[in-house]
């Protein structure tokens, strides 16, 4: 009714078809609805992959990585042990692999934590049979250092992550102890989180009043689903349902009295 409203639809990689790169189902329908009507409203959305729309009125604003000024500045938060007329040479070489990415660069950071032999094993297996010219790829990059991560993790550590990478949103570490319990004794899933969380593999959100709750990001949730098979998904998204199920039933258990 020719009111002026930005609406920020944030993150929306999981409504993103990751074969055709094209919004899908539901949302694809409401963009290409926002797409023919006539109206004073803009609509931004956010995600990771390029997304193919040709549409007159759809714009593509593609985020670079952080130039490498940037890159050194985030780099220096680690505290990397590495002798200062070496430092500049390491920092370049995680700048060129990354271009800047600030989710690899902080991967790669965290392996340095472990110490620099740790950090220059793992470049070698990144780049180990693979044209470097071909690490410009996104794609090929997320693959090459989440599959090294994954193969570095002990088997309470994959179990956590398999479990998070089935949650729809985030959750507090408690809660997702509770969902774990079959698995995991709570401190087998402190210690495992504890070292995903070194390892910047989990993100962690602080809201007022509440305790801090935990998610994977995004990248890392379709790496593991395109990595996983169907059967081990299943029994994850099991274990969460069964879960909330006894939540309900407890719910619906529960009688309220009120009084006015």
């Amino acid at each position: 009714h020719g009111k002026k409203i930005i609406f920020v639809f944030d993150n929306i990689d999981a409504y993103i078809d990751y074969e055709k790169f094209i919004p899908e189902h539901d949302f694809r329908i409401f963009i290409e609805y926002i797409l023919q009507k006539n109206h004073e409203c803009r609509f931004i959305f956010t995600c990771r992959p390029f997304i193919k729309q040709a549409d007159v009125g759809f714009f593509q604003i593609e985020l670079k990585g952080f130039p490498y000024e940037e890159s050194v500045e985030l780099l220096e938060q680690y505290n990397i042990s590495i002798r200062n007329t070496e430092k500049d040479k390491l920092y370049q070489e995680l700048h060129n692999l990354t271009q800047g990415h600030p989710l690899w660069l902080n991967l790669l950071a965290a392996q340095a934590t472990r110490g620099i032999d740790k950090l220059e094993e793992f470049i070698s297996n990144i780049t180990k049979g693979v044209n470097r010219g071909d690490l410009t790829e996104t794609s090929i990059v997320s693959e090459r250092i989440l599959g090294e991560l994954w193969k570095s993790l002990n088997n309470k550590q994959k179990i956590l992550l398999r479990c998070l990478s089935e949650l729809i949103k985030s959750e507090e570490k408690d809660e997702i102890a509770k969902i774990i319990a079959g698995e995991l004794n709570y401190n087998q899933f402190t210690r495992a989180l504890n070292n995903l969380k070194l390892l910047n593999l989990v993100v962690t959100k602080t809201k007022p009043g509440r305790e801090e709750e935990i998610e994977l990001h995004p990248l890392v949730k379709n790496f593991l689903k395109y990595i996983l098979p169907l059967n081990e998904q299943s029994k994850y998204i099991s274990i969460i349902i069964d879960y909330y199920d006894k939540v309900t039933y407890i719910l619906k258990k529960r009688k309220y009295i009120f009084r006015f």
